[in-house]
């Protein structure tokens, strides 16, 4: 199992986002904890009886909700502009299944995600969209992925 740690004093040009519990990395060659990926990787360690693995990636997760208003797409800086599926709240219903303190821990955390994801909906008029929320001409209300930024994605020109 790969798992990573970061500095608080890494060094200023480095884009990784310090998080303070280890996490479960998916491959050698990555020093950064991807947002889904890590659910599947959780039922994985849940198989495993890894629990403490799970608890702690969790507590990265609810930190970076608490610290940026949503989870980023991996621990960079240049993903801060965009998310991936919103799994936090399975991530917290499998770690319930073992703590079942972890529901009401993590409450404030699933409630501000579900609100960024949510994030002008009430504005909406059907065929309008915001940010993340579309709603549709009969009044149904999707997400979608967007990113805050309109330029390239600084990750894919490193």
């Amino acid at each position: 199992m790969l798992t990573r740690t970061t500095d608080k004093a890494s060094n200023k040009w480095d884009s990784l986002l310090p998080l303070p519990k280890p996490y479960v990395v998916p491959g050698g060659r990555f020093r950064e904890v991807y947002y889904w990926d890590s659910y599947f990787t959780m039922l994985g360690l849940a198989e495993s009886d890894h629990w403490d693995k799970i608890s702690d990636m969790v507590d990265n997760f609810a930190y970076e909700i608490d610290t940026f208003g949503h989870i980023p797409n991996g621990n960079r800086s240049y993903y801060l502009s965009r998310s991936q599926p919103p799994f936090f709240s399975l991530m917290v219903e499998l770690l319930a299944t073992h703590d079942s303190d972890a529901l009401k821990k993590y409450r404030p955390q699933m409630e501000k995600e579900y609100a960024y994801w949510m994030d002008g909906v009430d504005a909406l008029q059907p065929g309008q969209a915001n940010k993340r929320v579309v709603k549709l001409d009969d009044g149904a209300i999707l997400n979608r992925y967007w990113d805050d930024r309109d330029t390239p994605r600084p990750g894919v020109l490193a």
